[in-house]
């Protein structure tokens, strides 16, 4: 059902959205959980970069454009089948590696950062939202 809407003096008016206000704002944990995300686009995970399955994340409140995304992968065998790690990285300041690396100089387990997609970001008291459009 159609409502009216009218003002019989008025030519013109603008309507405009609050700056916080975003009807496609989602929770990031429907595009995906337990991933990193590159705010400061540094090129390497630092504290508060990591958001959990509940989209929670210790980063400051704000909008972060052009945050690039890493699922952690993860396997306990030398040359066994990389999974994703759902577990927060405790490797203060290690870069987003692409490729394979371990910890300590030990062999396993083997980790990588897989890049997942650019989002835009907001985060609010706590939790992570996204905005594919």
């Amino acid at each position: 059902m159609r409502l009216g809407y009218a003002k019989p003096e008025l030519n013109v008016e603008t309507f405009s959205p609050k700056e916080d206000v975003s009807a496609c704002m989602r929770p990031l944990t429907e595009f995906d959980s337990y991933i990193y995300l590159d705010l400061n686009h540094s090129g390497q995970y630092t504290r508060g970069e990591f958001m959990n399955g509940l989209a929670t994340i210790s980063a400051p409140d704000g909008h972060y454009l052009g945050v690039q995304t890493y699922a952690l992968l993860r396997s306990l065998k030398p040359e066994g089948q990389l999974e994703k790690y759902n577990v927060g990285f405790s490797a203060y300041n290690h870069q987003y590696e692409t490729t394979d690396f371990t910890l300590a100089e030990s062999i396993v387990p083997r980790y990588r950062f897989q890049p997942l997609e650019v989002l835009d970001v907001k985060i609010a008291d706590g939790r992570a939202y996204f905005n594919l459009t």
